[in-house]
Order: structure tokens, then C-alpha cells, then sequence
């Protein structure tokens, strides 16, 4: 058995997620590809800014991700 992976990523605008979910699909990377949004992004402080008193904040825990990419969130979330 193989292992099943929920891949993400984002991208300038909507075609262009549109086109990366459709040669994923034509090269049997995936299933059914979802495009959603578009999405807005923020970053950072989100639970002390968050309406709610007790909102629901989860996360994914990441065990695979470009070194490009991950180098970007080390960097990026480092204490100054």
C-alpha cells in the first residue's frame, strides 16, 4: 500500500490553479482536484485578533514540503 498525501499550494490567481489542477488530473497525480477561492491571505497574530473568544484554529502537521518552500517558512516565522 502506498501512502495518500493532501497536497496544497497557491497560486497568483484562480486559471492558473485551474491549469495545475488539470495536468495533475491528466497525468493521474491526483483525483479530483479542488480550485478554491479566491482566497485572501493574512499572516500572523491570528487567534489574539480572532472575534471569537474560543475560535476553532487547527493545523496539518507539514511532514513533506519543497526545500524552497520550507526554507521560506523558517525564515519567515523566525523571531526577529
Amino acid at each position: 500500500m502506498t501512502g495518500h498525501l493532501v497536497v496544497t499550494t497557491a497560486t497568483p490567481h484562480r486559471e492558473s490553479g485551474e491549469r495545475l489542477a488539470g495536468s495533475a488530473v491528466a497525468a493521474r497525480l491526483a483525483e479530483t482536484p479542488q480550485v478554491v477561492g479566491p482566497v485572501t491571505s493574512f499572516f500572523w497574530h491570528i487567534v489574539e485578533n480572532h472575534p471569537w473568544n474560543n475560535p476553532e484554529v487547527t493545523a496539518v502537521e507539514l511532514v513533506r514540503g519543497s526545500a524552497e518552500y520550507l526554507a521560506w517558512l523558517e525564515e519567515s516565522t523566525r523571531p526577529n
